[in-house]
């Protein structure tokens, strides 16, 4: 398995497990799979492993696998594939935002992307206020939410597609 690949799965299973998107069975099998098919590093194996341990030793196996690989490319896959499972309603709005804000509080595995930071902490916002009745329409609150997710398009796109290439 190619290095940028397997980083940026890792990458992926890590900020998706942390917020709750993805469950320890999906990482697991994700493992499995990689250990049937490559050539992978022993933190793998030990994932694959894993499922008698508990959540904070998976996610520090995860990130010893992507090793101070940048977040932000995975932040923008996790961003989009929030929006389409709502889109399919798979998740509520509720669960939406509170994917989202989850992401913001891993904000400092992030690293330096400022930009996303702050637009998801304005979604935060706005949907805090509009859900309190304190300010904004919590429909067109949604909306534009739906429509911010949408430039994170290419990132999900583009990791769909390295999947499939091995």
């Amino acid at each position: 398995m190619k290095s940028k690949k397997l980083k940026i799965s890792a990458a992926y299973y890590y900020l998706g497990l942390a917020i709750g998107l993805i469950k320890r069975d999906q990482v697991i099998d994700w493992a499995d799979d990689c250990l049937e098919k490559y050539e992978v590093p022993y933190e793998l194996i030990e994932l694959s492993l894993s499922q008698e341990k508990g959540l904070d030793e998976i996610l520090s196996l995860l990130k010893l696998i992507y090793n101070k690989f940048e977040l932000r490319t995975p932040l923008f896959i996790i961003l989009y594939e929030i929006r389409l499972k709502y889109l399919k309603n798979e998740i509520t709005k509720d669960q939406m935002f509170s994917y989202i804000s989850s992401l913001l509080i891993q904000g400092s595995a992030i690293g330096d992307d400022e930009e996303t930071l702050k637009l998801l902490d304005i979604i935060e916002d706005r949907y805090y206020l509009a859900s309190q009745g304190i300010y904004g329409n919590e429909e067109e609150v949604i909306e534009s939410t739906l429509e911010e997710l949408r430039i994170f398009e290419t990132a999900y796109n583009d990791f769909s597609e390295l999947l499939k290439e091995e």
